[in-house]
């Protein structure tokens, strides 16, 4: 990771200082949008997400340190939970609106949430992809050649949030896992929208929610 190789060349002998300096300056701008601020819970909980497809792996790792870094390698992963114990980490395409934190069977099992705000967006969101290039929170569109959210994300009006999953009350058209032919809809007796799959229900029963997407 490039901050590691920065702290391993900033710990090295004096003769190397003008390097150093030089590396600072290159690594620091790409370390800077590529780290991440990770809030970890108490000790005895779990991550238990909606839907099983929302595990990306589990690993072994020597520290809750190691499990973060892992977890803030991949653009998908959110949320992840670490058994001190049993060095298991288990990363997550998650978060709160798609999951819950609970109780462990473990005492040594502990969560960790990348923290996601408006402000890792509100310089770069549908701007040029030069804003974007090293993000682990967007990606750069080949259509429109901007910044836009990365799979299984929408745009919300202020972050890229994580689409929901079926029977999640939705508030816009592409805010359900279309990938699992989820849509968000309305019945026709005027109640809250929710991600329902269009295989299951008749247009007689089920009328399209009409939504505007957020800007």
């Amino acid at each position: 990771m490039k901050q590691d190789l920065f702290f391993l060349s900033f710990s090295s002998k004096n003769t190397n200082m003008l390097f150093i300096l030089l590396l600072f300056v290159m690594v620091l701008p790409i370390h800077s949008i590529y780290q991440s601020n990770i809030k970890f819970t108490s000790m005895g909980l779990q991550y238990q997400p909606t839907n099983s497809i929302q595990l990306i792996s589990i690993q072994t790792a020597q520290s809750k340190l190691r499990c973060s870094a892992a977890c803030n390698q991949l653009k998908s992963c959110r949320i992840f939970d670490y058994d001190i114990e049993s060095k298991q980490c288990r990363l997550f395409e998650g978060d709160s609106t798609t999951g819950s934190i609970i109780s462990s069977s473990s005492s040594t099992s502990v969560v960790g949430i990348i923290s996601i705000s408006s402000t890792l967006y509100s310089s770069s969101y549908n701007q040029s992809c030069q804003l974007c290039q090293y993000s682990r929170y967007e990606t750069c569109s080949s259509n429109t050649s901007t910044c836009q959210c990365p799979s299984h994300t929408y745009w919300n009006g202020s972050i890229c949030a994580l689409q929901l999953f079926g029977n999640d009350t939705c508030e816009q058209f592409n805010s359900c896992r279309s990938d699992l032919n989820l849509s968000c809809l309305t019945d026709c007796y005027g109640n809250s929208p929710t991600c329902v799959s269009s295989a299951i229900y008749s247009k007689n029963t089920i009328s399209s929610y009409t939504l505007q997407e957020k800007v």
